[in-house]
């Protein structure tokens, strides 16, 4: 009988300081590639806001009627299931379900798509018309414009605030030549990997990255400056019955830990219990549609959420209801509710918001914000040292910055349409 090898996981690294990562586990029959870049929103000027999305929509090339690039034509030709994003603070490339004879020609695809090799003033004016498909729907999104409320009361007049999808306006005035200078000042060996989960042996994938990415020179890559909370409150009118607010409290990750436990803090606040904070809130605030609560995380900052969908207006009295309920909640019943929770149902919820490294986007992900593989992020034991971590946490969530806060109003012209 032949002894199957346990999944591992392995990181190492080119002489340029390009990083390799992989997870091998033989029992996949495939084996999933993510290439990361640290670069997105925040590393753009304001008068090219959407630049870094422009640039991964164009990367892949032309796919006018008339002319295919390689990437679509390898895509048609192999059946390749491949995507890819931009965030505020990473553009990431995804190629999935590869059989592994086709891994090393996957790999110098997305090396190509790296190096631009397919940037082009067709692939340009073709993400454009993609792009402003997109910029109308999200006009149209009323979740879009309370966020975008939102991240102008917590960073005014800063990076992390702006669209990552940018507008029309700034996009229709990005050039090809804007985008080849994006591209060689943010795609550097320094700040990327190539991240592989599956049926990958790490020493194939080195040699394989090794070929391609090896080319690049060593380049130092200058860390964005930390956003400053500012904290405050914006309305935004929208064209819909029903009103949505969005609360937000900033909090700061001092170890990898902490992932797991600001979403233990907000499980906490969600639990269905009597001594929870969102059973309190929906006694005080009538006829809630959605409440939900949950952590977004940024390299050098997070937010805690609270999103609400009600049947009633949004007012002064509801954002001061819900402060009030938080300071309760911080100082007089979260005691209770820890005497009500057990091992068990803390061990579900940990679970639930677990990183695997077995999946390539929750192993790029780790290694790009805390620089560790998933596997190596501790996981929190419920102990008397985490019920004070968590309690810890609530005071600083309440006690130390003013939050942020956007809500819808309908607007008159909707009401009349009424």
């Amino acid at each position: 009988m032949t002894a199957i090898s346990s999944p591992k996981t392995e990181i190492s690294e080119l002489s340029n300081s390009f990083k390799i990562i992989s997870h091998n586990d033989v029992r996949k029959k495939h084996t999933s590639l993510c290439l990361w870049i640290k670069t997105g929103s925040v590393r753009e000027p304001a008068t090219n806001n959407g630049i870094a999305h422009l640039l991964e929509h164009s990367l892949f090339g032309q796919y006018s009627k008339n002319q295919r690039s390689r990437v679509y034509e390898e895509i048609k030709n192999n059946d390749l299931k491949i995507r890819a994003f931009t965030t505020v603070e990473n553009t990431a490339f995804f190629i999935e379900h590869i059989k592994t004879t086709d891994i090393q020609k996957c790999v110098e695809l997305l090396w190509r798509i790296f190096s631009a090799e397919y940037l082009t003033s067709q692939s340009v004016k073709d993400a454009k018309s993609d792009i402003q498909k997109e910029l109308i729907s999200l006009s149209k999104d009323t979740d879009n414009k309370l966020f975008q409320a939102l991240n102008s009361a917590s960073f005014p007049n800063q990076t992390h605030a702006m669209p990552i999808a940018g507008s029309w306006e700034t996009v229709s005035k990005i050039h090809l030549e804007d985008l080849l200078k994006f591209q060689e000042k943010e795609y550097l060996a320094s700040n990327s990997f190539l991240c592989a989960s599956g049926n990958i042996h790490h020493q194939n994938l080195e040699e394989y990255a090794e070929k391609w990415f090896s080319s690049l020179t060593l380049k130092s890559y200058s860390q964005s400056a930390p956003p400053n909370w500012s904290g405050g409150l914006k309305s935004v009118s929208i064209d819909e019955e029903n009103s949505k607010l969005a609360f937000s409290l900033p909090f700061e990750i001092k170890k990898p830990c902490d992932f797991y436990y600001f979403w233990l803090v907000a499980f906490f606040l969600s639990f269905d219990h009597r001594f929870a904070f969102s059973s309190a809130l929906k006694n005080r605030l009538r006829d809630i549609i959605d409440l939900l609560i949950y952590p977004e995380f940024f390299n050098q900052i997070g937010r805690m959420h609270i999103y609400i969908k009600t049947a009633n207006p949004i007012t002064l009295d509801t954002i001061e209801i819900i402060k009030q309920e938080l300071n309760l909640f911080a100082q007089d019943k979260i005691e209770d509710l820890f005497s009500e929770l057990n091992e068990i149902e803390i061990n579900k919820a940990i679970n639930a918001v677990k990183l695997k490294d077995s999946r390539v986007e929750q192993l790029a992900m780790s290694v790009s914000a805390y620089g560790i593989i998933p596997s190596n992020i501790l996981i929190p034991q419920w102990t008397q040292n985490v019920q004070s971590k968590i309690k810890d946490l609530m005071s600083e969530l309440n006690n130390h910055h003013p939050p942020a806060v956007a809500y819808t109003k309908t607007s008159k012209k909707f009401r009349n349409k009424q």
